[in-house]
Parts: C-alpha cells; structure tokens; sequence
C-alpha cells in the first residue's frame, strides 16, 4: 500500500486479494462502516472496524479497473471519514536473462554480476507487491564478445556510451547480437557489461 499520497492506493491482484491495508479510526468505531464504492470491481471485509485498528481485505474482481473503498459513517452516508484506492492488476509473468558480458580480447569481465536467485526474490517481492508482476530469473551465463570496438584497432577499455547523442553504437549492437539470438523466449534481459575495466 502506498499512503504516502492523499487518498492512499493499494494494488489488488485480479482474484485474489491483499490484506496490507490497515484503518486507524480515532474516535467512534460504532459509526464508521467499510463500503467498496464498486463491489463489481473490488470488495472488502469486514464491514466494520473490530477495534481501534483494523486490517482489510480488499479482493479484486475485475482487472484494470479502479474504485475506492470508503470509512463510511452510519450516520451520515454522505460523508467518508477516509478513502482507500484500489487498483485491480491482472497476473503477468516475464523471464529473465542474466548475461555476464566478457570481452577477452582485452581482458574485460565484470566483477559484480546479482545473484539470480536474490534478484527473483527482490524483484517478485516489489513487483510483486506493487504491479501483481512476477519474474523467473534464470542463472548468469557468460558471453563473449569483443564489444571494446572503438577506437579501432584496440579499443579503449571502455563501453561506448548509447546515451550520448550521435555516439556509434556498434558495440552496443555486438552485445545486442550475442544475448539476442534468434528464437529467443527470454522477455527480459538484463546486461551486465563491465564499462571501465576489470577492477570495476
């Protein structure tokens, strides 16, 4: 859930629910009722609060829509004493590919490359939480290449930088060959190219 903007959203996965929300009600807990704006979209129990602070469940039923979930008072329906977005997400599963990318022409390998097991359980935690988006990262594999194309015929020990406007992005397109090969399934790759040498 993210309360730090006003009202506070919390993502739902699409049949299913998250129960990360918590009410804080100050005051008369009797007159307050939790009322999902579309119940077609989302719902939401219990109906009331149990005490001073309460955890939700919001379950989501149709995805990519958006409703609110009210603290509505009894009294007086017209009036919330605090709202909860809610998004519904569907399920997306996407695969990762880690390719450590060693040029040995001049010595380059990367020293750092995540661990794939780590970066699944970081990468399903956030996304997960956040967008209903889990992954499957595959182990590094290691590529080589002679990426280090520029200046000829040497090389500089150094990526040529694809952001810099005007920049000839032969190496990029050598690392782009070598981790893309016809057929691929992966959906997401993830490059790790070692930019200035084999101390980085």
């Amino acid at each position: 859930m993210d309360d730090t903007i006003d009202p506070p959203w919390i993502m739902v996965p699409m049949s299913g629910s998250n129960g990360g929300a918590k009410a804080h009600i100050r005051g008369n807990t009797q007159d307050v009722q939790f009322v999902s704006e579309d119940t077609t979209i989302a719902t939401v129990i219990p109906a009331a609060p149990t005490g001073g602070i309460t955890t939700i469940t919001v379950s989501g039923l149709k995805s990519g829509q958006i409703t609110t979930i009210d603290a509505r008072s009894i009294s007086d329906p017209t009036h919330n004493y605090a709202q909860l977005k809610v998004v519904v997400k569907p399920r997306i599963t996407k695969t990762v590919d880690i390719f450590r990318i060693i040029d040995s022409t001049n010595n380059l390998t990367p020293q750092t490359v995540p661990d794939f097991s780590s970066l699944q359980t970081y990468l399903n935690t956030v996304w997960g939480a956040q967008s209903n988006t889990y992954f499957t990262v595959n182990p590094k594999v290691d590529k080589i290449v002679h990426y280090d194309l520029l200046p000829s015929p040497g090389g500089d020990g150094t990526l040529n930088d694809m952001t810099v406007f005007g920049s000839d992005l032969s190496e990029e397109a050598a690392i782009f060959n070598v981790t893309h090969p016809s057929g691929s399934t992966s959906q997401l790759q993830a490059d790790y190219v070692n930019r200035i040498g084999p101390f980085f």
